[in-house]
C-alpha cells in the first residue's frame, strides 16, 4: 500500500500554530507571521547584540527580558516569544553566541525612512483591500468610542442609585434615633434598615452588571472575517470576492456544477433566465452561500455550485438556474449517476436553455426534449374538435347501432335517419361514456370491482374503500331491536338529586362521607349500598374516603342486594359492573 513511516513530528510549535490559527479566523497578519515574513533573514544574520536590536528597531520592534526568556514587542503593545520565531532566538542560545544578555538603550545607526512598522492588516490575497479595510477600522472605532460612551452613562447612572440609595438609608436611621423605644427596639429597627440599605445596593449592582453585558454584546468588535461576512450577507459584492479570495477558501467536492472553463470569472445575471433571486439561508467565512430549497441545500463557492446528497428535484432546478445566470449555457456536471440523471431531467422539465458539456447527457437531454415534445398533446380550436367529432361518428355509421350491448341507442336513430333526433345530434361510440360503464343497469347502483381486460390494469383507485375493511356491516332491517343497557334520563336526574341531598346534609355538618357520580380512575371499590329513589335503582361503591353513585336497573339492583357491605367489586369500560359472583348490568 506504500505506507510510510510517521513519528507523529509536529512542523510547527505550539504558539506557530496558534498563531496561523488567528489569521486563519480574522483574516489578519498576525506579529509572527509578520516577523518571519519580514526580517526573519537579517535578525539571523546579526552578530551581536547591538546588530540585533538594531534590527529589530528599524521594524518598530524591541527585545525585552520576560520571565525566564525572551520576547519581541511592537510599537501597539503585541509581544510574541523570541523562541517562536526561531529555536535560534531562544535565550539560552542568542547568549551562546553572542554572550550575556545586553539591552542597548541607544540606536548605533541611523534609522531609514523606509523602515516598515507591524499594523494588523489584511493577510496579502490577489484582491484590493484598502478601502474595505479603512471602512472596517472606522467602524470599530465608532463602536468602541460609543461602547465607552453607554458605559460611561451607566456608570454614572449606578453612582447617583448608590447615592440615592444612602442617602435614604440614613434618613431611615435618622428617623429611628428621634423614636422613643426601650428594650431591644431600636437595635432590631437598625438592622432592619442595614438589611434593606444591603438589599437595595446588591439590587442596583445588579442591574449595572446586566446593562453591562447588554452593551458589551450590543457594541461587540468583530474579527475582520466576521465583518466581511457581515457586509457580504448585506450585499457587498466586494466583501464577498475578498472572502472567496482567501487562503482558506477551497474547491467543493461531490455533486457539483461549473462553468466549461473552472477559472473563468461568473458572468453577470441574464434577466430572465434565473427567475427570481434565490434566498441566502447563510454565509461561511470561505464566502460560500447557502441555498435552501426544502430539505436540500445548494452551496455557492463562486466557481462552483454544489448540491447536497438525496437533493430534491426543486434543488437540483435552483442550481441549474443559479449556474445558467452565472456560468452561461455551457455548464459542466460532475458527480453521481443519479444526480447527473436529475440534471437532465430538471433541464429538460423547466425547459432551460442549458448545454451539458458531457456529450452523453446532452445527447440525452435532447432525445428526452425530442421524445416529449412529439407526444405533448396539442390543444385543438372548438370548432375543429366540434368536426372531428362529428366526422368520427359518421364514420363508424350504422355498424354501432343495435350491435352492441353497451350502447344505448337502437337502430335507426343515428344521423341522417328519420329517428325523432336532431339533426346535429351525433351517436354516441361503441363504448359508453365512463360515468356508464360497469354498472348493472337493472339493480340498484352498487360499488363493485371490475375485471379489466388485458390491455388494461386494476389500479388501487379502482377498488372501492369499504372493500378493502374485512366483514360486512350488519344489517338488522327485519330483526327486532335488542335491548340495551342505556342509563335513563330519569336514573340519572335521580342520581344527581340523591348527591345534592347528601352533599347539603354534609355541609350542615353532618358525619357524611363526600358523594360523587361514578367517573373510572384508579383505586379499589367496594360496595356501600343500594337506594331506590324517584322509583330508580341507585348502587352506591365506596372509593377510598368517597361513595360513588350509579344507576343501576332492577335486576341488577336484585343481584346486587345479595352482596354483604364492603364486598370488592370493579367496574368495566362498558358500564358493567362485575362482582366476585357474576356480573351486573
Amino acid at each position: 500500500y506504500r505506507l510510510q513511516p510517521d513519528n507523529h513530528e509536529p512542523h510547527q510549535r505550539l504558539s506557530q500554530a496558534g498563531a496561523a490559527d488567528m489569521e486563519r479566523h480574522t483574516g489578519q497578519e498576525s506579529l509572527l507571521g509578520w516577523i518571519r515574513s519580514h526580517c526573519l533573514e537579517p535578525l539571523r544574520a546579526a552578530q551581536s547584540w547591538s546588530e540585533l536590536h538594531q534590527v529589530l528597531r528599524e521594524h518598530g520592534l524591541q527585545l525585552r527580558e520576560r520571565g525566564n526568556g525572551l520576547v519581541i514587542e511592537s510599537d501597539d503593545g503585541t509581544r510574541v516569544k523570541a523562541s517562536s520565531v526561531d529555536r535560534m532566538f531562544s535565550k539560552a542560545q542568542l547568549e551562546q553566541r553572542h554572550g550575556p544578555f545586553l539591552l542597548v538603550s541607544e540606536p548605533t545607526g541611523p534609522i531609514t525612512e523606509s523602515s516598515r512598522r507591524y499594523l494588523k492588516q489584511p493577510l496579502a490575497l490577489g484582491v484590493d483591500t484598502v478601502e474595505l479595510y479603512a471602512r472596517y477600522r472606522a467602524e470599530q472605532q465608532q463602536l468602541t468610542a460609543s461602547r465607552a460612551d453607554a458605559l460611561s452613562r451607566a456608570r454614572r447612572h449606578k453612582e447617583r442609585a448608590f447615592q440615592d440609595c444612602r442617602r435614604a438609608g440614613q434618613l431611615r436611621r435618622a428617623a429611628i434615633r428621634v423614636l422613643d423605644t426601650r428594650g431591644i427596639g431600636k437595635p432590631l429597627l437598625y438592622a432592619q434598615a442595614h438589611a434593606a440599605l444591603q438589599a437595595s445596593l446588591k439590587a442596583i449592582q445588579q442591574d449595572y452588571r446586566q446593562e453591562r453585558e447588554r452593551l458589551y454584546q450590543q457594541f461587540q468588535r468583530r474579527s475582520w472575517a466576521d465583518w466581511l461576512k457581515q457586509e457580504a450577507l448585506g450585499g457587498n459584492a466586494e466583501a464577498l470576492a475578498v472572502l472567496r479570495a482567501r487562503q482558506t477558501a477551497s474547491g467543493l467536492q461531490g455533486n457539483t456544477l461549473h462553468a466549461e472553463q473552472l477559472a473563468r470569472a461568473p458572468c453577470a445575471q441574464t434577466a430572465g433566465q434565473a427567475g427570481p433571486a434565490p434566498v441566502v439561508d447563510g454565509l461561511t467565512k470561505k464566502g460560500t452561500l447557502i441555498y435552501r430549497a426544502g430539505a436540500s441545500a445548494v452551496r455557492d463557492a463562486g466557481e462552483q455550485l454544489q448540491v447536497s446528497r438525496d437533493a430534491n428535484p426543486e434543488a437540483v432546478q435552483l442550481a441549474l438556474r443559479l449556474a445558467l445566470a452565472r456560468y452561461g449555457e455551457r455548464i459542466c456536471v460532475q458527480g453521481s449517476a443519479e444526480f447527473k440523471a436529475q440534471i437532465v431531467r430538471a433541464a429538460v422539465d423547466a425547459l432551460l436553455p442549458v448545454v451539458l458539456t458531457d456529450p452523453g447527457l446532452e445527447r440525452r437531454r435532447l432525445a428526452i426534449l425530442k421524445k416529449e415534445s412529439v407526444h405533448e398533446p396539442q390543444v385543438p380550436t372548438e370548432r375543429a374538435r366540434a368536426d372531428s367529432e362529428r366526422g368520427s361518428a359518421d364514420r363508424r355509421g350504422a355498424g354501432c347501432a343495435g350491435s352492441d350491448p353497451g350502447c344505448s341507442v337502437g337502430p335507426g336513430t343515428g344521423p341522417g335517419l328519420h329517428g325523432g333526433e336532431q339533426s346535429h345530434a351525433r351517436r354516441p361510440g361503441r363504448c359508453p361514456p365512463p360515468a356508464g360503464q360497469h354498472r348493472l343497469r337493472t339493480l340498484s347502483e352498487l360499488d363493485l370491482v371490475r375485471f379489466a381486460s388485458g390491455a388494461q390494469v386494476l389500479l388501487p383507485r379502482d377498488v372501492p374503500g369499504q372493500l378493502e375493511q374485512p366483514g360486512a356491516a350488519p344489517d338488522h332491517a327485519l330483526r327486532r331491536g335488542v335491548p340495551g343497557s342505556v342509563v335513563s334520563p330519569q336514573a340519572i336526574e335521580a342520581a344527581q338529586r340523591y348527591i345534592a341531598e347528601r352533599e347539603s346534609k354534609r355541609a350542615r355538618g353532618l358525619d357524611i362521607r363526600p358523594h360523587r357520580p361514578y367517573r373510572p380512575g384508579p383505586g379499589a371499590l367496594s360496595f356501600a349500598g343500594l337506594r331506590h329513589v324517584d322509583g330508580c335503582d341507585l348502587a352506591l361503591v365506596q372509593r377510598v374516603e368517597t361513595i360513588e353513585v350509579i344507576p343501576v336497573d332492577p335486576d341488577s339492583a336484585r343481584r346486587l342486594a345479595r352482596l354483604s357491605l364492603g364486598a370488592a367489586l370493579a367496574v368495566t369500560a362498558s358500564g358493567s359492573i362485575r362482582t366476585s359472583k357474576g356480573r351486573s348490568r
